[in-house]
């Protein structure tokens, strides 16, 4: 994510003022720049210590009170502060203000809270509170007693608080000040007192129940008022109530009437008695899919699930609300859901609709929202040519900003990553450009060095686009995995404990091949330890798993995938690995008469050999072929080990008996590469001398061009695959 200036700023000041470096500085932030720095800094646990250099430096006007923020350092903080908007979102998490009555009822004690929060002296400057009430109940009184704490409010929310309708008449008295009101699942039954609010411009009265029209009359005498949400729970009679006064609002334009009784008859009837009506919310009513209407001379929209336009326009109004209600959301990505599957979706809608939801993903990024839209945009991948060069780069920086940390527990089928990473396979996204390879290629990284089973689908899907992004990555991949033993570790370990799991050969392979390129775009750090231990734990890994590969096919793959390795790494690297672990690893399985596991020894010594001679004569012949291996079983057939000889002496036997050159020079290379050299008498006469003048020959030319590598630069000694 590229963070504006003003950002990065924000974030800087945030952090000099709450390590007290601007304490010798006198200057205050405006408003703006206040609200803005607190809300980064009560991140980070603030002390007593912060708060006199933060009430010097800030201006801060806006103060939202959530779980773990009711304590006295920020109570110190606000009291300082001119604030013109309070907002408490949790009152449970205030446990010290709230107690039990005789009735086994829960009591918050609001006005003592909101007097820790509101200094006195700036009583007149606060403009909005919000309170979440939890349903709890507050102490007598505290309508009157808040109303001259707050004697300037225009606007007050208090969902989920319980009022009764007594308490409510008290409230609009106290209160007549208000343009703004929020009632929602409060309790109140009856609307009565309410006229007291004659500059009312907003009512939100989500899931209350109203009996008779009556209860509702006193509605009628907000001649201002602009905008009603009377949304109900399951099916409601509240517009009915409503409709059955035969009165109307006269400045009303906005009308919610969600999960309410309506039909067709009681719409026209609305439309043509409100005539500035210019909306209509209809989501869960009968009347959810009705087309538009078309009134001369009037504009009025309805908010539906008619089609895909409708359904990503209701989708915004409900995430815009102060409490979203996210079953209404679920409803709606169901319906667009059903619409992107129909192949007869048009590729305008198709487009708009995917570029909702990452428009969605990225402004919100809520746990449950963010499934949602993860969930419908895998179809994404079915017309990838819709998109073009910058949405494409746009989609992978949304989806890999906004992913959560994996989570190794949760089921692969209800994972925003296994969503996520399906997304992101479609070669159209993933070879987009270097910089989208990169971004998917560290991701994909942080899930599998975060987790513990590389066979589980999410973190082995990633280890295979792991791999094979990495195919198209020009020059070379980022920092986060150039270098990276930890990550080259965590794959090589999944191949060590292969034979203990349920892994598919097709994972284990992908693991290899994974390995395979990290260790090439590493290769100028081959020689490092870190890397000369990862590549002797990793091949004496995949040499001892011969037992398990059975079919021929696979062990044809398992000889490739070797030689491919090695073909990787600068020889002298395995030279190490040789010298140290030759005899332990592969000796044992080369005296293994005639067996497969044998075949596929020879074959990887024959393949260093080729590599090594290739790279120093220029050679291009560098696989070994199999008559060859044929030659070295058989040669190896008839040698018998005694007891207290080195592993070694089966080369120093082979150079002695044996009729082939091949052979022969096989033998010696192993000899020599593991720093042994024949000793007089050892060789065969007559076939080693010839032998001997080719060996001497190449071993020359190897140490010249092992002393002109020395010599150059780094850049030069670079294999070119």
């Amino acid at each position: 994510m590229v963070e504006t200036l003003e950002a990065l700023a924000e974030l800087k000041v945030a952090e000099l003022i709450f390590e007290n470096k601007y304490k010798n500085f006198e200057f205050k932030l405006n408003e703006y720049q206040s609200n803005n720095i607190f809300e980064i800094i009560k991140e980070w646990n603030i002390k007593y210590k912060n708060v006199k250099q933060i009430t010097q430096k800030l201006d801060i006007t806006d103060m939202v009170f959530e779980e773990g923020e009711f304590n006295q350092e920020k109570f110190n903080i606000a009291n300082a502060q001119r604030l013109r908007r309070v907002e408490i979102s949790d009152l449970f998490a205030a446990t010290q203000f709230l107690t039990q009555n005789e009735e086994n009822e829960t009591i918050a004690d609001i006005v003592r809270l909101l007097r820790n929060i509101i200094n006195d002296k700036y009583e007149p400057t606060l403009k909005t509170l919000r309170i979440n009430g939890n349903g709890f109940k507050f102490q007598e009184d505290w309508i009157k007693t808040i109303s001259c704490m707050a004697p300037s409010i225009t606007s007050l929310s208090l969902p989920c608080c319980s009022i009764s309708s007594f308490e409510f008449t008290k409230l609009c008295f106290n209160f007549a000040t208000l343009t703004k009101l929020d009632i929602s699942w409060s309790g109140v039954k009856k609307l009565n007192g309410i006229w007291f609010l004659h500059n009312l411009e907003v009512l939100d009265m989500i899931s209350l129940e109203f009996e008779k029209s009556e209860d509702v009359m006193d509605l009628f005498e907000l001649k201002k008022l602009r905008v009603l949400n009377i949304t109900g729970e399951g099916l409601s009679n509240n517009l009915q109530c409503y409709l059955s006064c035969n009165k109307v609002l006269p400045e009303l334009r906005f009308l919610d009437c969600s999960c309410n009784v309506i039909d067709s008859n009681n719409l026209e009837e609305l439309v043509q008695t409100h005539t500035k009506l210019e909306m209509v919310v209809l989501f869960g009513t009968a009347l959810e899919r009705t087309p538009q209407l078309e009134i001369p001379d009037r504009k009025i929209e309805l908010l539906t699930v008619e089609n895909i336009q409708c359904c990503i326009k209701s989708t915004n109004y409900f995430l815009k609300a102060s409490k979203v209600n996210m079953d209404f959301v679920r409803q709606i990505f169901s319906e667009l859901y059903n619409y992107m599957n129909n192949s007869e979706i048009s590729d305008t809608d198709f487009k708009e609709c995917c570029m909702f939801y990452i428009y969605v993903i990225n402004r919100w990024n809520w746990d449950v929202l963010r499934d949602f839209a993860f969930c419908n945009l895998q179809i994404i991948r079915s017309r990838p040519h819709l998109f073009d060069f910058n949405e494409k780069q746009r989609l992978v920086q949304v989806i890999v900003r906004s992913l959560p940390k994996y989570n190794e527990s949760e089921p692969h089928h209800m994972s925003t990553h296994a969503s996520a990473w399906y997304i992101l396979d479609g070669q159209e996204f993933y070879r987009n450009s270097n910089d989208t390879i990169n971004a998917i290629c560290e991701e994909a990284a942080n899930v599998v060095m975060s987790c513990k089973n590389l066979e589980n689908y999410t973190p082995s899907f990633c280890v295979y686009l792991i791999y094979k992004s990495l195919h198209h990555i020009k020059p070379e991949p980022s920092s986060l995995l150039i270098g990276n033993h930890y990550l080259k570790m965590k794959l090589i370990d999944g191949v060590i404990i292969f034979q203990t799991t349920s892994m598919s050969y097709f994972q284990l392979f992908t693991i290899i091949k994974a390995v395979c390129i990290l260790t090439y775009h590493d290769r100028d750090n081959c020689s490092s330890a870190e890397s000369i231990f990862a590549a002797e734990i990793f091949i004496g890994s995949v040499v001892g798993l011969v037992d398990h590969f059975c079919e021929e096919l696979m062990r044809e793959i398992f000889v490739y995938l070797i030689n491919h390795y090695i073909s990787n790494i600068d020889m002298s690297v395995f030279k190490k690995i040789f010298k140290r672990d030759c005899a332990e690893v592969f000796l044992p399985i080369l005296l293994d008469r005639q067996s497969k596991e044998q075949k596929n020894v020879i074959y990887y010594l024959l393949a260093l050999m080729k590599e090594s001679e290739a790279r120093n004569s220029g050679n291009d012949d560098k696989y070994c072929i199999e008559s060859e291996i044929k030659e070295i079983q058989t040669s190896i057939e008839s040698f018998e080990r005694i007891d207290e000889t080195d592993h070694m002496e089966v080369f120093r036997w082979l150079c002695r008996t044996s009729e082939s050159r091949d052979v022969v020079r096989w033998a010696r290379w192993c000899l020599k590469t593991s720093g042994l050299e024949l000793l007089e008498g050892e060789e065969k006469v007559g076939l080693g001398e010839k032998e001997e003048e080719d060996d001497d020959e190449k071993v020359s030319k190897s140490n010249e061009n092992e002393q002109e590598e020395d010599e150059q630069p780094d850049s030069k000694r670079r294999r070119v695959e």
